[in-house]
């Protein structure tokens, strides 16, 4: 078996690839690996994980561009985020009335971009939906997030309530 600095050991080179990859050590990942290894783990040219979610200097986490021949129609461009993000946000869109349409797609799997794709009835705007939508979606999250903790809370108090067995 492969053996690291730190004397864990490892019975493959995939299983030393993936331990010393988590350490972030590419001296500590070449330690003993044969150099066709080696030489892979300096071409390696993922991004770094931050890069995901956190917004570069000076980046907004969301522009709006009007439609160019529906007037009640634009595109949101949120930066750094997923499917989950847009998903919550065309379904809740999706529940207004004056939403005739709402849609979102990811661009490519190594972009972290978001674009949602609103259309309005002709009396409001996209961005006075959009508005709405994160307003619902925050107040919905905060009523979850009071909820879980009233029921955490009560939790620890039928605990400490209880005898303890011996």
């Amino acid at each position: 078996p492969y053996r690291c600095d730190a004397r864990r050991g490892v019975s493959s080179v995939a299983q030393h690839i993936r331990h010393c990859a988590n350490r972030r050590d590419a001296r500590h990942a070449r330690a003993g690996l044969p150099p066709y290894i080696s030489g892979y783990l300096n071409t390696m040219n993922a991004p770094e994980r931050h890069r995901s979610y956190q917004l570069d200097e000076g980046q907004a986490r969301m522009t709006y561009e009007p439609d160019q021949r529906v007037a009640s129609a634009g595109t949101f461009t949120i930066n750094k985020e997923d499917h989950t993000v847009g998903n919550l946000l065309r379904m809740q869109l999706l529940r207004d009335g004056d939403t005739r349409f709402a849609g979102y797609q990811l661009p490519h799997p190594l972009e972290h971009v978001c674009h949602v794709k609103v259309e309005t009835t002709p009396g409001r705007t996209p961005a006075e939906v959009m508005g709405g939508a994160v307003t619902d979606l925050r107040q919905e999250v905060e009523l979850l997030d009071r909820g879980f903790r009233d029921e955490c809370a009560r939790a620890r108090e039928e605990a400490d309530a209880r005898p303890m067995e011996t």
